[in-house]
């Protein structure tokens, strides 16, 4: 058996980053189907981009439409 292993690094409040988590588990379901033979795992790791905002300062800096938002 075959191994690939994939490491992401995304950051926590990025709408994009959510999107192409989508697109990539979509791609490793259609690789895992077309090549059973191969097991993938992916290793994600979350960072902080804005560091000097506290992580509830950087929510509402993603989704400011939702209004209060507590963490």
């Amino acid at each position: 058996m075959n191994n690939l292993q994939i490491d992401v690094v995304f950051e926590l409040v990025c709408p994009w980053c959510f999107s192409g988590k989508r697109n990539l588990e979509v791609s490793v379901g259609t690789v895992q189907e077309t090549f059973p033979q191969i097991q993938i795992n992916v290793n994600r790791k979350g960072i902080q981009l804005l560091t000097h905002l506290t992580l509830e300062e950087n929510l509402h800096r993603a989704l400011p439409a939702i209004g209060e938002v507590t963490v």
